[in-house]
């Protein structure tokens, strides 16, 4: 996915959007907590868990793949424009 650096900042930082990431931030420590209080070993529910925590922490931390802007540059030859 492209996006353009200012876009994708207005909408990490938007209410809702950081309501989701404080959401998945939450799940995430519970499911954690859960691997470290449990009696006994299961180890399909700990992968699941430990499943479970790489995704949300992977969604937090996504990035997009920025557009880069062509921006005139005074005092260049013709204001040529160069990527910013």
């Amino acid at each position: 996915m492209l996006a353009h650096k200012a876009e994708f900042a207005e909408w990490r930082d938007n209410p809702f959007t950081q309501a989701l990431f404080a959401e998945l931030n939450n799940q995430s420590n519970a499911a954690i907590e859960q691997i470290l209080n449990r009696i006994g070993a299961d180890s399909e529910k700990d992968q699941w868990l430990k499943g479970k925590v790489m995704a949300f922490s992977e969604a937090i931390g996504w990035l997009p793949e920025f557009i880069e802007d062509q921006v005139p540059v005074e005092g260049t030859e013709d204001d040529e424009e160069v990527t910013a």
